[in-house]
């Protein structure tokens, strides 16, 4: 039997974290480990679940401050390594086709990779809340940084449809035109806005690696991205489709998460002959879920009953 990796989403930890003390914690989550190895399931985590829960640590009156210190707690019983202490981390979508397309590293990945480490290794040894004061300072940038992505998520999506309709108002794209609806979902629908997505993704990451690339090049990775990396350009699709049928407005309540739970999709290779070990993303979102099954993820895109199922333990 080959080994799987398996990673989580942030509502993971904080599902199975609440009313719990952090010797429950503890006793949780390291059983989960042990019998995830037993059955060669082993569990990693992805950078921007730490991300969000550390924003969420730079005051106390945060009303997810509690939920999220011991949801960083259950994360390093279920996926640091016993012997070196080291998070097992997946690798996120940016840093690993930057190196595959273009074969450079991206800038300070492994800066961030080793502040979020030691940050999440002080909030271990100092369990008391009061000791959080020495590292206020690098919370609060987390806290930032996070707002920042997820304000950038919304100005993406409401450009994208105030170049559709200049004037909409409230995220109503079409309100008074039904016909020009039906005509932007048809094309929403299409190879061509498919191919569209997957190229922006190609020019960002070029940017972001700094390097210039011909149009040859872009053809080539467009065609890689959409064939490996499905799942989270499909997931973009469902989100503007949501915003053309009903308005739906990024800019409330947390919408923004979407930002987040693509960047954990895109872990997900739609191709499974891609990888020799298959990344198994666990996640409680229902319309996450939704997608994976019409395109025939589901054994990539799992429940948290599903992982538990897997591992034949009931908690």
């Amino acid at each position: 039997m080959k080994f799987k990796y398996v990673y989580f989403d942030t509502n993971f930890y904080r599902d199975l974290t609440k009313n719990k003390t952090p010797v429950q914690i503890k006793s949780r989550f390291s059983t989960l480990a042990k019998v995830g190895l037993k059955k060669k399931i082993d569990s990693h985590i992805h950078i921007y679940v730490l991300f969000e829960l550390l924003s969420h640590l730079s005051s106390d009156s945060d009303p997810n401050f509690l939920n999220c210190k011991n949801a960083i707690l259950a994360i390093i019983h279920h996926c640091r390594d016993t012997k070196t202490k080291e998070f097992k981390f997946i690798n996120d979508f940016d840093s690993e086709l930057i190196k595959y397309f273009f074969n450079k590293n991206r800038d300070k990945t492994d800066e961030v990779y080793d502040i979020c480490s030691k940050l999440c290794d002080y909030i271990f040894i100092y369990r008391d809340d009061h000791y959080l004061e020495g590292i206020r300072q690098d919370l609060k940038a987390f806290t930032s940084t996070v707002a920042d992505i997820e304000g950038d998520f919304i100005y993406y999506y409401k450009s994208l449809i105030n170049n559709i309709e200049p004037s909409v108002k409230d995220w109503q794209l079409n309100k008074d035109d039904k016909s020009m609806r039906r005509k932007n979902l048809r094309f929403l629908n299409s190879n061509e806005f498919l191919n569209i997505l997957a190229k922006e993704e190609v020019i960002r990451l070029a940017s972001l690696a700094n390097v210039k690339i011909t149009e040859e090049q872009i053809v080539k990775y467009t065609a890689f991205i959409i064939r490996y990396f499905l799942f989270p350009l499909v997931i973009k699709i469902e989100i503007i489709r949501r915003i053309i049928e009903t308005g739906f407005n990024l800019s409330k309540e947390n919408r923004s998460n979407w930002f987040w739970d693509i960047q954990l999709a895109s872990c997900v290779y739609t191709n499974k002959n891609m990888n020799s070990i298959p990344y198994i993303f666990v996640t409680s979102d229902q319309g996450i879920l939704k997608i994976a099954k019409k395109y025939d993820l589901n054994e990539r895109v799992i429940s948290k009953n599903d992982y538990l199922k897997l591992l034949q333990i009931d908690i």
